[in-house]
């Protein structure tokens, strides 16, 4: 049994100094990753005489993906538009939730009163 507590006490040391680097690195890319995921939905039309194209402005040799919902391009920017833009938020959440942060800082809150 005591094997399996210093066991124990040893993964939850490994893991609180993994999520300190894990979040900063999160921090930093994050706004990297949503960039370059939300840019395959920003297209220009580009048109002689009222008939042309509508191409992804962040590479002209491919088409629009709003045009075709249900290519790959689309789902696969739609799968990491929600996984980047609003799963690390809300990973950023739920660590912030698990580790109690919201009743440290009203517990520090009401000390300073």
């Amino acid at each position: 049994w005591e094997g399996k507590k210093m066991e124990l006490a040893r993964k939850r040391r490994i893991i609180q100094t993994m999520v300190r680097p894990v979040q900063m690195w999160l921090f930093l890319t994050y706004p990297l990753l949503t960039y370059q995921t939300l840019s395959n939905f920003h297209c220009q039309h580009l048109s002689k005489d009222g008939e042309g194209s509508f191409l992804l402005i962040s590479n002209y040799r491919i088409e629009c993906p709003l045009r075709e919902p249900g290519g790959f391009i689309f789902l696969w920017s739609l799968f990491f538009g929600i996984l980047y833009a609003a799963g690390i938020p809300l990973l950023f959440f739920l660590v912030l939730r698990l580790y109690q942060v919201p009743h440290i800082a009203a517990a520090k809150r009401l000390d300073e009163v």
